[in-house]
C-alpha cells in the first residue's frame, strides 16, 4: 500500500499522481483512457480501459466422465470464464454427451460454438452487465416455491403425473442458481461488472446467499414428489390435509423472508421467523399422526416431514439474512 497527497491547482482541480510502477505494468501512456468507479463508502477504484479479451479455460478430459465431469464444467462456468474448451485425445462419445446435455440443460448464456474429434469449445454469448440479478431471483424464488406447493399437492392427492412434472422442473430451478452464482463470482472479481449490475457487492453476496437457500427447497421439493411416485396408494385425507397446511405456512416464511430481504426490512425478517415455532409444533403433530399409518407408508411420510422442516430452516437463514442486510442502514458514519 502506497499513500500519496492530493494536489490542488487552479484552486478547484484535485490531483494525484499514480505508482510508475502500477503504470507500466497495466501499459499506461499519455492520453490512456482511465476508468474511475466510485465504491461507497470512501473507496475509488481506477481501471485502465482497454480491449477486454474473453477469459479462457482449457480442459483436459482424460478419463473424466458422468458427475465428475459435469462438476468441473459447472465450476469453470460459476467462476466466469467466456470460452471452455475442453480436449481429449480423442473426446469419447460419452464425454461428448456428457458435456452437451450440460452446456445445454444447465449453463444458462453458453452455447457450443465448436466441434472436432479432439476438442469441443463452449462460449458464453450474454452480456453479464444486462443481467438483472434482482430478476433472477424473483424468477428463482417463484420456481421454487411453485414446485415445493405443486409437490405437496401431488403427495395429498396421489397424482403421480404432478411429481413426475416437479422433478423435470428443477433443471431450470439449478439453471436460475447456476446464473446467480457466476453473476456473483464475476462481480467480486471485476468491480465495473458490479456497479453495473446496479446493486452493490454486498448486495449480490446477499442474493447469492438466498438463491443458495431456495435452491435447496427445489431439491426438497423434487424430493417430496419423488415419495408421490413411490407410494401404493394416496395418504388418508387428514394427513394430507394437515401436511398441505403446514408446507404453506413454510412456503410462507420464505415469501415473507425475501419480501425482507428486498425490503432490507428487519420487523418484516423478524415476523418471518417468529413464525417458526408456529410450524415446528404442527410438524410435531404430524409426526404423532404417523404412528397410526402402516411402518413403510409413516417412513416415507417422515422424510416428508423432515423436508418441510428444512424448507422451513432455509427461510429462515434468509430472514437471518435479511436482518444483516438491513444493519448496514444503521451506519453512523
Amino acid at each position: 500500500m502506497e499513500i500519496r497527497k492530493v494536489q490542488i491547482t487552479g484552486g478547484a482541480t484535485f490531483m494525484i499522481t499514480l505508482p510508475k510502477k502500477w503504470a507500466r505494468q497495466v501499459g499506461l501512456q499519455s492520453g490512456s483512457p482511465l476508468r474511475i468507479i466510485a465504491q461507497p463508502p470512501d473507496l475509488l477504484v481506477l481501471q485502465p480501459q482497454k480491449e477486454r479479451l474473453p477469459r479462457r479455460a482449457l480442459l483436459d478430459l482424460e478419463d473424466k466422465s458422468g458427475e465428475i465431469l459435469v462438476r468441473e464444467l459447472i465450476a469453470i462456468y460459476i467462476r466466469g470464464f467466456e470460452l471452455i474448451e475442453a480436449r481429449g485425445a480423442p473426446i469419447s462419445a460419452a464425454q461428448r454427451q456428457t458435456v452437451r446435455e450440460t452446456v445445454q440443460g444447465r449453463l444458462m448464456g453458453m452455447e457450443i460454438v465448436e466441434e472436432s474429434s479432439k476438442a469441443v469449445t463452449v462460449q458464453y454469448l450474454l452480456d453479464p452487465a444486462k443481467l438483472s440479478v434482482e430478476g433472477s431471483l424473483a424468477k428463482l424464488l417463484q420456481n421454487t416455491r411453485a414446485m415445493f406447493q405443486d409437490g405437496l399437492r401431488a403427495l395429498g392427492s396421489g397424482d403421480r403425473d404432478t411429481a413426475h412434472d416437479v422433478v423435470a422442473r428443477d433443471i431450470e430451478a439449478d439453471r436460475l442458481y447456476l446464473s446467480l452464482s457466476r453473476q456473483a463470482h464475476i462481480a467480486l472479481q471485476d468491480i465495473l461488472i458490479a456497479e453495473q449490475s446496479g446493486l452493490e457487492r454486498v448486495q449480490l453476496f446477499d442474493a447469492y446467499t438466498a438463491a443458495a437457500q431456495l435452491e435447496r427447497i427445489a431439491d426438497h421439493a423434487v424430493k417430496i414428489a419423488q415419495i408421490t411416485e413411490q407410494l401404493a396408494a394416496p395418504i388418508p385425507t387428514t394427513v394430507g390435509d394437515q401436511l398441505k397446511e403446514t408446507g404453506e405456512n413454510a412456503s410462507m416464511l420464505v415469501q415473507q423472508a425475501m419480501d425482507a430481504l428486498a425490503a432490507r426490512s428487519a420487523p418484516l425478517a423478524h415476523s418471518a421467523l417468529d413464525s417458526g415455532p408456529n410450524i415446528e409444533a404442527q410438524l410435531y403433530k404430524l409426526s404423532e399422526l404417523l404412528h397410526s399409518l402402516e411402518p413403510k407408508r409413516a417412513q416415507l411420510l417422515a422424510v416428508v416431514l423432515d423436508s418441510i422442516g428444512r424448507v422451513k430452516d432455509y427461510g429462515a437463514n434468509i430472514a437471518e439474512t435479511a436482518i444483516n442486510a438491513a444493519a448496514l442502514s444503521l451506519s453512523a458514519g
